[in-house]
């Protein structure tokens, strides 16, 4: 399973996925810069806990991030509580699995970017 966060400058929100790539569960929560790794331990594990999923059972963490400053801790909570490295995406990533028709690509932010990619996924855009 991989979990996924999306870092916004009001939100946070945490995505489950199962292996086959569906949604289990999402959640929630302010963005908060000031937030310890211990924190994001009190939201989380009590709900992946009630989801029925152990830390073992993930095996992909990945942070998607508007806030760098949130970015560290939030990745020292994966390697401390998760017991696996989150992979931070970068604009180059996300740029490299969506075609490149952006005027001005250093304009989008990474969540707008994955809104897309995600979209992309849903519905196919018109040829």
């Amino acid at each position: 399973m991989m979990i996924g966060f999306e870092v916004g400058n009001s939100h946070i929100v945490a995505t489950l996925f199962a292996p086959s790539g569906q949604i289990r569960h999402s959640w929630r929560k302010p963005t908060d810069p000031n937030c310890p790794p211990q924190g994001y331990a009190d939201w989380l594990l009590p709900l992946l806990q009630d989801a029925g999923v152990a830390a073992m059972d993930l095996r992909q963490l990945v942070i998607a991030s508007v806030v760098p400053a949130i970015n560290q801790p939030l990745a020292d909570f994966c390697r401390q509580h998760l017991g696996h490295e989150a992979h931070i995406l970068t604009r180059a990533d996300l740029l490299s699995i969506q075609p490149q028709r952006l005027s001005n690509p250093d304009s989008i932010g990474l969540d707008r970017l994955l809104n897309v990619i995600g979209g992309r996924s849903i519905i196919a855009p018109p040829s």
